[in-house]
């Protein structure tokens, strides 16, 4: 992660190290003062704060069940997120088209996003 300002278009590396599960989504405030990132922690998708200088360690806001896709920030200090759940399907259908037939839903871990496509098991 870099840092450019905009002004000069000085470009320098990120003073933090990242917390682990990272990479995901990330924002700067407005003021340059804070980096906000997604970090997984196992099923957790967190949000952590990260002071840009001093040596304060990241500051956890949020533990979320969800994928957080990415990090907004608004000049008045609010955080916007976006999450979805993707849930997984197995279906059945012929080649030929007609109607799908779905015969299991399930869950799959967070950031997983496998599929299968399986042979015809029917007669």
């Amino acid at each position: 992660v870099y840092v450019v300002d905009v002004d000069s278009l000085a470009v320098r590396p990120f003073p933090k190290r990242l917390p682990p599960g990272f990479p995901g989504a990330m924002a700067f405030t407005r003021d340059g003062r804070t980096l906000f990132v997604m970090a997984q922690d196992g099923n957790l998708a967190r949000v952590l704060a990260i002071p840009v200088s001093g040596d304060g360690p990241p500051v956890p806001l949020l533990g979320l069940t969800q994928d957080v896709y990415s990090i907004d920030t608004s000049p008045d200090g609010s955080i916007f997120l976006d999450q979805g759940e993707r849930p997984v399907e197995l279906v059945r259908f012929a080649a030929s088209g007609g109607r799908v037939e779905k015969f299991a839903e399930l869950t799959a871990p967070t950031g997983t996003y496998s599929f299968a496509v399986l042979g015809d098991a029917g007669p």
